[in-house]
């Protein structure tokens, strides 16, 4: 969360805005959240988390980027449906002889 570009890449990647919690405090704040969500005072740590927790500015993803990456995790799944079968070869193998 402390790296702007990865938060970028994270966007890009997800296709969605990410927001990052300001900096500070973070077991502590998490420990409270925690807390007040078991006592009642919020429905879940989800609630907890959006009234405790003050972000900054969210990171949008890059439309060109979101493509790319998208083309580029099909390309992914792909090589692993193509690799499949050799795994199981090489994994049937064992290192035997």
């Amino acid at each position: 969360a402390a790296s702007q570009r990865w938060r970028q890449v994270k966007a890009d990647v997800l296709g969605r805005d990410i927001l990052c919690p300001a900096p500070g405090e973070e077991g502590l704040r998490g420990a409270a959240i925690a807390a007040w969500a078991a006592v009642g005072e919020y429905p879940d740590l989800d609630a907890a988390q959006r009234a405790l927790v003050p972000s900054i500015d969210p990171v949008r993803p890059d439309p060109a980027r979101v493509d790319s990456y998208s083309r580029l995790y099909q390309l992914f799944c792909e090589t692993g449906l193509a690799l499949a079968p050799i795994s199981r070869q090489l994994a049937r193998w064992g290192g035997k002889g």
